[in-house]
Order: structure tokens, then sequence, then C-alpha cells
């Protein structure tokens, strides 16, 4: 059943029902919506858009996904009327509206609509391209930013100013922008406590090197509040040294890159918690570094275990595993050690995976051993250190 269908499929019982319905705010402080761009799906949006407009005063959060597959000129067009029917609908929502989640088919060339939204505190943004074209430093209760670009289209806007976020902002999360220039007004957000980069490419001629050198990444050095930091899939060779500064970090997942054997000196691994590094990097790189350095370490994920799983032959890596082994089992504060499997391994792979893990862990009686899915673990992850933040803070 469509999700704007649910509650009125109840609507017709009797009129208390009816009256019920219509008047319990905790109905209607979230919505969903489901649009496939064709004329159906668009006069769809429009009557659930007048709908929506009788009871907007009760909506808290909204989610609109748009699937349009096989764009051409008509659906282009249909696709036109939606994004105007969803800007009546938030127009409608202004005053109310605390939560935007919006996973949109086509580009999204101005942010000018968001700054009709002065309660929003979450927004999350799951599009081709984003342009954004004003400064958002309006939006003063707005503390979650998520952006999520499939084309890898991240532009700012030359007239956006200095201040392009706002000062409210602790978490900033960007996913797949290529190539990823960021504001100089990213180091100067004191709320910001998570910060969040995957995918997203930083190499290439003109940007790798102001990426660790004086540019993008520098601009992580002012942020000594920062607590939880993700450059996951990043392609990173090593470590920005911009991150020494980061003495409040108690989370860092770094999964996914080249990181072989540097490893900044410095105490922004002294409180950290969390630790999420390749397989690879833990026998041979800079994984060995990061655990030494960091004696408050509870929980490690390892991920992309194979295809580096040693041989029976191979005495080398055996001789690091057993080394590995040793480090994790005499850590003074590791007690969680998971491995993390992905959907793209044959059956064989995360086999051979589980087998190295119950190996290891047979030479590690201290600690706790398991294996979690991809699609499970940054939930879970996050879960986990916002639970110990919360304890810590509570």
């Amino acid at each position: 059943m469509r999700a704007e269908d649910r509650l009125l499929a109840v609507t017709p019982v009797c009129k208390r029902w009816y009256n019920a319905c219509l008047t319990c705010p905790e109905l209607w402080e979230r919505q969903e919506f489901l649009l496939v761009v064709d004329s159906e799906g668009v006069q769809r949006l429009e009557r659930f858009a007048r709908w929506l407009a009788r009871r907007a005063q009760h909506v808290r959060a909204l989610h609109i996904s748009c699937m349009a597959p096989g764009l051409h000129d008509a659906e282009e067009e249909l696709q036109r009327q939606a994004w105007d029917h969803l800007m009546s609908m938030l127009r409608n929502l202004a005053s109310t509206l605390q939560r935007l989640d919006l996973q949109w088919a086509g580009g999204v060339d101005t942010l000018a609509w968001v700054l009709s939204l002065p309660r929003l505190q979450s927004l999350d943004l799951d599009v081709p391209s984003l342009t954004v074209d004003m400064s958002m430093a309006p939006l003063t209760t707005l503390s979650r930013l998520v952006i999520y670009t499939t084309e890898g289209g991240l532009k700012f806007g030359a007239g956006v100013g200095a201040e392009v976020f706002p000062l409210s902002l602790s978490l900033l999360t960007l996913l797949n922008v290529t190539p990823l220039h960021l504001p100089s007004c990213v180091g100067r957000l004191p709320a910001l406590h998570r910060l969040f980069f995957s995918e997203c490419s930083f190499e290439g001629e003109d940007f790798l090197q102001p990426l660790l050198q004086s540019t993008s990444l520098q601009l992580l050095e002012p942020l000594k509040q920062l607590q939880i930091l993700g450059l996951s899939a990043c392609k990173l060779r090593a470590l920005p040294p911009s991150i020494t500064g980061l003495t409040a970090l108690r989370a860092l997942y770094s999964e996914e890159n080249r990181l072989d054997t540097e490893v900044p000196e410095g105490p922004y691994l002294r409180g950290l918690e969390l630790l999420s590094v390749d397989w690879r990097t833990l026998l041979g790189g800079g994984g060995p570094r990061i655990i030494a350095a960091a004696p408050a370490l509870k929980r490690l994920y390892i991920c992309k275990a194979f295809p580096f799983l040693p041989s029976a032959g191979d005495t080398s890596r055996q001789a690091a595993l057993l080394q590995v082994a040793r480090q994790l089992n005499t850590h003074p504060s590791l007690r969680h050690v998971d491995f993390v499997l992905y959907e793209s391994d044959r059956l064989s792979q995360q086999v051979e995976v589980t087998r190295m893990m119950l190996h290891l862990a047979s030479k590690c009686p201290r600690l706790h051993f398991d294996a979690i899915r991809y699609d499970r673990f940054f939930a879970t992850s996050l879960e986990t250190i916002d639970n110990d933040l919360a304890i810590a803070e509570g």
C-alpha cells in the first residue's frame, strides 16, 4: 500500500475513526511518498500535496523518493511539473517541517528553496548533481546535512559568500563527490562533531596535493571538537597531516583506502575508541601504528579481508598474522573485533574470511569476534559510538 494511502484506508470505517485520523497529530508527523515520473505519478504527487496541505501543521518529517528510469524529453517535462508540486508542498510545510529526506532523479541547480524552511533540523539530499548557490547560514536550527551525488557533481556558486553552512551544523556527510573542493567555512563550524567523506575523489593532479598540503583537508585542523571522522573509500595513500590536531577524536573510519606506511604522529589517536581499517593495512601498512598509538581503542572493524589472506606457504604473511594477533590480544582496552563481509564477495570468499576470522579469534581469547555485512556496518558502528558518546555525556 502506498504511504499516502495507509491512514486514509481506515477513515471510511466510521465517523469516530475519521475524526481521530484527521485530528491526531502523531499520525501525520512523518510522511513518505514514492514518485515514479510518469503522468499518473505526477498527478498522484499533486493530489498528495493538496491532501498534505490540510494537515501541514502536524508534519515534522517528509521523505520523498523520485524514480525516473530513462528520462526522455517528455519525462523531463513531467519531472519539472513534479518539482513545482514539491516546491508548493514545501511552502505549505515551511512553519513545521524539521526533517527532509529528498531522493531526486534530476540535478538540483539551486538551494534557494531550502531557505524557506526555517525550522529544518535535518536535510538528506540524494541527487545526481547539486549546485549550492546560496548561503545556508540563515538555517540556524540545521544540525544534520547529508549530500549524496550519484553522478559526483557538487559545486559551490561564486555568490555563495564566506559562510556556506550554518554554524549550528553538527554532522556533515558528503558521499560520492568527485572531485571534492571544500569551502573554507568548514573549518569554522564550532558545533561540528561528526564529519564523513565516503567515495569522494581526493586524487588528481590539481587536487591531491592541495588536499594533503594546503587546502581542503587542511580545513580539519581547526576542528578541535571533532569526535567522529570518516575517510572511507577516498583512495588516500596516507592520513592527512591536518588530523593531528583533532585531540577529541573518538572514531576514525579509514577503510577502503591505500594506507600503506604513513601515520602522522600526534595526540589525536589517544582518545580513539573505534577504528575501521583494511586487512591489507592491518597486516603490513599503517594499521599497527594506529592501533599502537590508540590505547583507548575498544572496537576494531576489519574490512576488505579478501583477497589478502595468508596462504599456508606464505610464511611472511603468516608471521604478519601472528604479529597482528599478539598486538590485538595484548591491547589494553580492545574488546571487539568485527570482520566486514561484502555482498560483492562470492560465497567462497566470505567463507574464507570467516575461517580466517575464527583462526585469529583462536589466538586472541580475550577478544570477542563477529562477522557483519557491509550494509549493516555503518549503521552498527555509528550506533555503537553514539551510545558511547551518550553514556559519556549522560
